[in-house]
Order: C-alpha cells, then structure tokens, then sequence
C-alpha cells in the first residue's frame, strides 16, 4: 500500500492466520535474506509475516490489537513450547513490534512434513470465498504433521494458484478420525500455549491419573516410554519420526519438560501426541496400558532380556557335588574340574575374596581362567550349534546376528573349533557368490521358476512359456535370467524343463 492510500479493512474468518490478513492489506511481503537466503519472512510457521502492530494500526483495530492477533490467528503460542522462558518473551516481542534479535527454529522432522507449499482445506477456502469474497489461510492448517481441517473434516490439499479457489470434485475428501482428531488436539496445544507453566502444571495431573506418576512420587518412565513410543509409531507414518521415536531418552525427556513446570523446552508435536495417549488412558484402565517393567528388580540380581546365549547373565552348570562339604584345601581340585571362583566360594561357605586370594597366593590364576573358560565351552558351544541346526541354510554372519555373544566367545577363546563348524557354505569366488549368497538360494530360484511355468501354462489364455514370458513373470532382466542359468546346474534344469 502506497503512502497517503485509505485503508480498506473487509470482514474476514475469524481463524484466517494473520499473514493472511496482511497479504489482503499489505500484497505480498518483500523477500528478506536469512542465513544467505532470500526467502519470504515466515515467523511461526508462517503466520506471521509482518510486525502485529503494524498490522493492528493499519486496519484501526479493525481486526483487533497485536495481543489479539497473536492470541487468536497465529501459532506463536504453539511454537512457545520448544522454547525457554526467555526466548519466549523475546519471539513474542518480536512477532508484536518487529524488533529484537531472535534465533529461529532449524527444519527438524516434523517440520520438514509442513515445508514446502500451504496446505488448505477445500472447504475452507471456498466457504471463506463465498462469505467474504477472499481466500483465506487459517492458521490451524499450518501446524506441523497436520492433514485435516479440525472444522470441516475433510484432508488438506495444496492451494491451486488463482485469483478464484477451483478445487475440482475429487480432491475434496474427508480424513480419517485419527486424522481431525489430531488437527483439534493441535488447536487445544495451541490454546494451551499462553501459559507453558499451567499448561505443564495440567498435563502433569493428567499423566498422574493415567498411572504413570506412583504412590512414592517417582514415574514409571520405562513403562510410559515403551507405551507412549508405540502409540506415536503407530499415528505417525513419517520414517524420519520413526527414528526420532526411539531415542533411548524419548519418553524421559517428556517427563522432563513436565517435572520441569514448563521450564523446559519440548517439541509441542509431542503434546498433541501425549493428549492422544491421555485420552487411550482415561478409557482403558492404567494396568492395561502400561506394560509390566522390562527389568524387574529381584533382590541383587537383574532379569535381563537377550538373545541366544546369555553370556556372563547365563546360569552355569556347577560339575561338582554340591552334597558334599569343602574347605580351602579343595580349591584347587574344585579349579581343576572346571569350577569358578563363585561356585566354589558356595561350596566351600567362604566368601569369593577370600578364594580370590587363596588363588593368587598359590599361583592359581592360570588355572582359574582356564576353568572360566572350560565352563562355558560346552553351553557357547551348545547354543551355536543349535542356532545352525535350526538355520541351515544361513550364513556365519546370519547365525552371529542370533548368537551374538556366542560368536565373540568362540572367535575369542575357541577360533579353531568355530571354523571347522562354519556353516555348510559353498564358497564361491567372483560373480556367483552374489548371485547365490546361501546354499538355499539355487532351490529357491529354482522353485520360483516353476512356478512361474506354472502360472503361465495355466493361464486363461495358452501361452507358451519362452524365456521372455518367464523374465516377465520373474520380474528379472534377461542379462540376470542367463546369468541365473549359467550360476547353478539346480537352476539350469530348472529352465531347461520349463521352456520345453
């Protein structure tokens, strides 16, 4: 708007973001240049492209003051929760006036699933067109991972250019109910924005009513981790979220910001997750929800979950009676059939210093090492011959992603007996070990081959099987089909019986 032109402010929808409001006033804002970048200015997600008093000053009120406009048609008070306290002040009084320094946010996750592009609601658009004669961006369409429109239900689509919104028919559809219930859970976020500290103060009351707080004070964080993490797995579909929510901390550091008193700062995607997971909890009961610990305490020791061998946590055979009665007198016998020093320290009744003493006083320790190991031979032994009787037709690196400790143990103190009990591999060399990594991989080729003359014999229409027809059932380009042939006789006859 030049100098010395009237300001004409027309009714707009009372959700239509305040950027909006100032493209309607103002045109288009100018490019500005952040982090050696022209871009346009987009504060909040968008919502806020000029200062809020300017906004406010040019309309006479019209709209409503800065505070208004901040409160109602921005996401100011949504992005306050991944900031502290004094970066919130200082982003509010930049969004009001205009000035002051501010650090914004970097483009993580569930901000790259916004950018680029403004997402609308159809329905919308068209309903503000029809009463207000304008197109309107609401502000609750420009929140993170948000794909439906919280009034209308129906999926936001991208706005088409023009100065008329033109949606043909097949691009109004509705979303699904996880979908608008996420999109209003964003809204009451937002709302609850105004204040982080009450707002913590509530979640918290909530997340104690769901059985996560205990009676001691304390929080059951393995528990609501392992629930809350299944829960956004399955409402969020984005991969590069899916990482993010399996973080060792992920639920600890929910539990954080809300210990915190809203001190702290959080990703608010995550507290429309949490009311999410709230409103699970209030219909189920707490016991339901939350799993039974993972590690449960029982006296000194730890129950731990593994796979294949246990290692160190495994329970040991002890080869000696333990009817009998020992002293220190038998320590070395008891060493020498293979026993460790906490077996005999129980058999003997003395404490395990007491024989670890007795063992470096008499020069045992060569001994004592050699019945650790001779003890766990059998079962490491054990547990990785059952891992190759059970996967014949895998690999050592196969059977050492099962047997994980067993594999250290016997290249450490066993080498010599763990190659000659090597996977019953045919070592190929140049290009036939990639095409055949396993010996089951020719029966499997194979198998597939006829399978696919089958499915072409018995078609509707008879057809010949060629070796084009089975490069195409296959899937397979005829360069790879020859090779397949030329790699394994099981293969070749496969073929050979096919096109005949």
């Amino acid at each position: 708007m030049m100098p010395g032109q009237i300001c004409v402010a027309l009714p707009h929808d009372p959700f239509e973001a305040a950027s909006s409001l100032a493209t309607c006033v103002l045109g288009d804002p100018p490019y500005a240049r952040r982090g050696g970048i022209v871009r346009e200015p987009d504060l909040a997600y968008g919502t806020v492209t000029v200062a809020l008093e300017h906004l406010a000053n040019l309309a006479s009120g019209f709209f409503g003051t800065a505070e208004e406009l901040l409160m109602q048609r921005t996401l100011v008070n949504y992005c306050a929760f991944q900031m502290t306290p004094a970066m919130r002040e200082a982003f509010r009084e930049r969004v009001r006036t205009g000035v002051g320094a501010i650090r914004p946010s970097g483009r993580a996750p569930w901000m790259i699933a916004t950018y680029p592009g403004n997402l609308v609601c159809p329905l919308c658009e068209l309903a503000a067109w029809n009463e207000y004669g304008t197109r309107a961006m609401l502000w609750p369409h420009r929140a993170p991972l948000v794909r439906a429109c919280w009034r209308d239900g129906a999926q936001l689509v991208p706005t088409l250019p023009g100065p008329a919104p033109c949606y043909p028919a097949d691009r109004v559809r509705e979303a699904t109910a996880a979908q608008r219930q996420f999109a209003l859970d964003t809204v009451m976020v937002c709302q609850l924005g105004a204040n982080c500290e009450q707002a913590a103060l509530e979640f918290e009351a909530q997340i104690a009513a769901a059985g996560v707080r205990r009676s001691s004070g304390t929080y059951a964080t393995a528990q609501f981790s392992h629930s809350f993490r299944e829960f956004c797995m399955a409402q969020v579909d984005d991969p590069a979220l899916h990482r993010f929510f399996c973080r060792p901390r992920f639920g600890r550091d929910v539990l954080q910001w809300v210990r915190s008193a809203g001190v702290a700062f959080i990703p608010p995607f995550l507290l429309v997750l949490l009311l999410g997971w709230l409103r699970l909890a209030a219909r189920s009961p707490a016991t339901g929800l939350l799993p039974p610990p993972q590690y449960p305490h029982c006296g000194r020791t730890l129950a731990r979950r593994v796979t294949g061998w246990a290692g160190r946590y495994s329970r040991a055979r002890r080869p000696a009676d333990g009817r009998r009665r020992y002293d220190q007198s038998d320590i070395e016998r008891l060493l020498q059939a293979h026993c460790t020093v906490a077996q005999i320290a129980v058999l003997c009744r003395i404490s395990e210093s007491t024989v670890s003493r007795y063992v470096s006083t008499h020069g045992l320790k060569s001994l004592a090492a050699a019945a650790r190991i001779e003890q766990a031979r059998t079962d490491v032994r054990r547990a990785w011959t059952r891992a190759c009787h059970r996967y014949p037709n895998r690999s050592r690196n196969a059977i050492r992603k099962l047997e994980p400790r067993a594999y250290q143990w016997l290249v450490t103190h066993d080498k010599a007996w763990l190659r000659q009990q090597c996977q019953a591999f045919e070592h190929r060399s140049g290009w036939r070990r990639g095409l055949l990594p396993t010996p089951g991989s020719a029966a499997t080729i194979a198998a597939q081959v006829r399978r696919a003359h089958r499915t072409i014999v018995s078609g509707h229409r008879k057809a010949r099987c060629t070796r084009a027809a089975l490069c195409r059932a296959l899937g397979v380009t005829p360069y790879l089909f020859d090779r397949w042939r030329s790699a394994s006789p099981l293969i070749a006859a496969a073929i050979r019986k096919a096109l005949e």
